[in-house]
């Protein structure tokens, strides 16, 4: 099986030519791995995580966020949300497993500087998961933190030595988010057999529980300096993509797994058209047929061009450490759930019609329309609550101190800050 079809986007960014050349050699490494991803499809999808196979193909692709410091390439958002574009292509849950496992040793270089020493003495890249909203408590002890919890959608932990979990921390009577690197192969904490889905199966999204496990404090940071632009440790670091926030990075690449899987599907639907037929009449030749395809395709097109210019807009604000309005922020959230939301749409449009066999369970057509339906649902992307809030922002009427994580400008107030988390704390505590 080959992915023959252009989709490569023309980018308008401002980068050298090393750092140009470092990052396009990257995404060849990743085409390269996309129809390896759709030979393993269905062998992935009933393992629930990614085949050892598939973790040394893409063995070239896990450093490219560290920074140069710890034997990484430093590259940044082109590079992370194109390959998880790209990977798309060959197969929709392996690119949202494979890009969060890489994005993780990113969000590692964010914790105290003797954790990431250690962290990266031997090799230049770290297997975590990071189910983040807070799922547990945690209490100082000496020397560190007791950590007990469950924390919910680990995606990638099949394939994980590490998880990040965030528990609150009782400071002076405040509850206070503190996000932990918590080691897997330790007898108090249990990966939880409870990723039994229709689609994304493949991302082996479990749960995790830690049982009063004690965590060295440099494996603890405050969270609002964790998810913070430059307030964290690795803001130290060279390279300028280590004082992104995630609305600039991470919640692209999960749009682009999104928008490669529906660029794939374009692809398929194409190919069946010509190829299936109908009392012997092609599925080509049907006007309605062609008009639905072509309909989604124009969806398609729509969400690349957001995509790129979202892409665009947040390296521009990034590098030039631009504060970040409200109406900026709404604006970018917006583009997110859109692309996801036009991505949808054009998979089960441009697939419609296509007879019987695309519902096999070895065909990528119904496995793209399961793995799309299930990731729309994210809280990163599920469309009536972001677009909700997005939508109230733009028009002026601001945030909500329930609106849960990820929100807001990067720059808030600490008060704001823990007000939003303890709305958090207070709706799990009474779901």
């Amino acid at each position: 099986m080959s992915i023959t079809a252009d989709w490569s986007i023309d980018w308008r960014l401002n980068e050298s030519a090393d750092f140009r050349q470092a990052t396009d050699a990257i995404l060849t490494k990743a085409w390269d791995l996309a129809p390896k991803l759709r030979e393993r499809a269905r062998e992935t999808e009933l393992l629930r995580r990614m085949p050892e196979q598939t973790m040394a193909d893409a063995k070239d692709l896990w450093n490219m966020l560290v920074p140069k410091r710890w034997g990484g390439l430093g590259l940044g958002s082109r590079a992370i949300c194109e390959t998880a574009r790209i990977l798309a292509h060959g197969d929709a849950s392996s690119a949202w497993a494979l890009s969060f496992l890489i994005e993780h040793s990113h969000m590692a270089c964010h914790l105290p500087w003797e954790a990431q020493e250690e962290l990266f003495a031997d090799r230049s890249f770290i297997l975590a998961s990071a189910p983040l909203s807070p799922g547990g408590n945690a209490l100082k002890v000496d020397g560190g933190y007791q950590l007990s919890g469950t924390f919910r959608y680990a995606s990638g932990i099949g394939n994980s030595d590490w998880t990040f979990a965030t528990a609150f921390v009782d400071e002076n009577g405040v509850d206070v988010p503190y996000t932990f690197l918590v080691p897997l192969n330790n007898a108090s904490v249990t990966v939880n057999d409870d990723w039994h889905m229709s689609g994304m199966a493949a991302t082996s999204s479990a749960s995790v529980t830690v049982d009063h496990l004690f965590i060295p404090k440099q494996y603890a940071i405050n969270t609002e300096i964790f998810d913070s632009a430059d307030l964290h440790p690795g803001a130290r670091h060279e390279e300028a993509f280590l004082r992104y926030p995630p609305l600039g990075s991470i919640r692209i690449m999960v749009a682009a797994v999104s928008l490669g899987s529906a660029e794939a599907c374009i692809d398929l639907a194409r190919e069946r058209m010509a190829q299936s037929k109908m009392f012997n009449i092609r599925r080509l030749d049907l006007p309605l047929v062609r008009v639905r395809w072509a309909t989604a395709f124009q969806k398609v097109r729509a969400a690349r061009l957001i995509y790129r210019d979202l892409v665009e807009r947040m390296i521009k604000q990034c590098e030039a450490v631009e504060t970040w309005t409200e109406e900026f922020t709404g604006q970018a959230e917006l583009d997110l759930v859109t692309i996801v939301q036009l991505s949808k749409e054009a998979v089960f449009m441009g697939t419609e019609g296509l007879g019987s066999s695309v519902f096999k369970l070895d065909d990528p057509v119904q496995r793209y329309r399961r793995d799309v339906d299930v990731m729309s649902s994210h809280l990163f992307q599920e469309y009536d609550f972001v677009a909700e809030r997005a939508s109230r922002v733009l028009l002026g009427l601001g945030y909500l101190p329930t609106d849960p994580y990820p929100t807001r400008p990067p720059k808030v107030s600490h008060h704001n800050e823990l007000e939003r988390f303890a709305s958090i704390k207070k709706t799990r505590s009474s779901g």
